[in-house]
């Protein structure tokens, strides 16, 4: 019995010495990378450096972005909406308020998503399936009507990047095409997109195509993968969108962080569960994923309607940074917000060495409605 046990064990012992931190197989013409950093996760820490609550005005779950060393975000106030902008140090450089409508300028109810570059904000808006592009002044500049039956802006958190004078838009659904992401031209036209995954026959809207895109300086494309089921994704494309990897990451937690869909009696369905990300951002060499905050999403069918409730994320304690190489995919290192609570909801953003992690407004929690700006300890 004991020569068995003594076996067994270091046949364990040999299995987990084979599983590699870093491994890259090409299959079928594809490119697969694994980064097995559950057991070998590399920490650093969040210091806090200001915090900028804001008490009368509520910013906005996902409308902000950063560019020309400037924090644009989206806020209510008083029935109306406004674009503040503040400079790296949190310091307000002035509020803006956004004019309703449907004409050139006007911005509808529901805006799909925004960004910003050195010089122009630029905002997605549902109802025309449009861009509308201002100053940092929000003096209106043009306006870009995508071609509807090519995609539609249908889903939240859309993000869009201007690169050499076309625009990558994504993630947007398709009646005609199974894609997930675009790129259009000056005029609006559809001139490439990403292929997206084969669709469920069960599920009304293809899952596996939500994604959260970003775009580095050199006009690739990254896309966390947050409609797969039990994983955690990244994927790169070139400029001609075209795959160049596919990363997946087993840190433990991509059960945990996975959605599910949750159908009701009227039809209807929601995704319970958690997020594989938050969201991701490109700087330099580097590609930074926040993951493990907005908690798991549990939905309930009470008295004839849909009921959201939030629970914490099992076995998480904080949220967190994980930072990859772009070039090769390989993870680096982890960064731990102690301030991250996995309850609240985040976005990432980051200018030069600094950190700003927007928490947009809730009711329910007295640590939202908040900017927290942290540098590596």
């Amino acid at each position: 019995m004991k020569k068995f046990l003594l076996l067994f064990f270091g046949i364990l012992i040999i299995i987990s010495c084979s599983k590699k931190s870093f491994e890259k197989e090409v299959k079928n013409g594809k490119i697969y990378l694994m980064n097995n950093i559950e057991n070998n996760i590399k920490t650093k820490k969040f210091k806090v450096i200001k915090k900028l609550k804001l008490k009368k005005r509520m910013i906005h779950y996902y409308l902000h972005d950063t560019g020309n060393n400037k924090l644009a975000f989206v806020n209510y106030y008083k029935n109306n909406r406004y674009l503040s902008i503040y400079d790296s140090e949190l310091n307000l450089i002035n509020h803006y308020q956004i004019q309703k409508g449907k004409g050139p300028g006007e911005l509808h109810r529901w805006l799909p998503g925004m960004n910003i570059n050195d010089k122009y904000l630029y905002f997605l808006d549902n109802r025309k399936n449009s861009v509308e592009i201002f100053d940092f002044k929000m003096n209106y500049i043009d306006s870009i009507l995508f071609n509807s039956s090519d995609f539609r802006l249908n889903y939240g958190d859309t993000h869009i990047y201007k690169n050499n004078g076309n625009y990558i838009v994504g993630c947007v659904a398709s009646k005609t095409k199974n894609l997930f992401s675009v790129k259009v031209n000056d005029k609006g036209k559809m001139i490439n997109y990403i292929k997206g995954f084969k669709k469920q026959k069960d599920l009304p809207f293809n899952l596996k195509n939500l994604s959260i895109i970003s775009m580095d300086t050199e006009g690739f494309i990254y896309a966390a993968m947050i409609g797969l089921n039990n994983k955690y994704q990244i994927r790169k494309y070139n400029k001609n969108m075209e795959l160049v990897w596919i990363n997946n990451i087993d840190d433990g937690y991509q059960k945990i962080l996975s959605p599910e869909v949750h159908f009701f009696p009227n039809n209807t369905f929601e995704l319970d569960g958690g997020r594989a990300c938050s969201n991701l951002i490109i700087r330099n060499s580097k590609i930074y994923v926040l993951r493990g905050v907005g908690g798991l999403n549990k939905w309930s069918w009470e008295n004839n309607s849909k009921k959201r409730s939030k629970i914490k994320i099992s076995g998480i304690n904080n949220g967190f940074v994980d930072v990859f190489n772009k070039d090769s995919g390989k993870f680096m290192y982890r960064i731990i917000g102690d301030f991250l609570s996995t309850l609240n909801d985040y976005k990432l953003y980051k200018i030069k060495d600094y950190y700003y992690f927007v928490s947009p407004y809730n009711s329910k929690s007295s640590n939202s409605n908040q900017i927290i700006m942290a540098k590596i300890e």
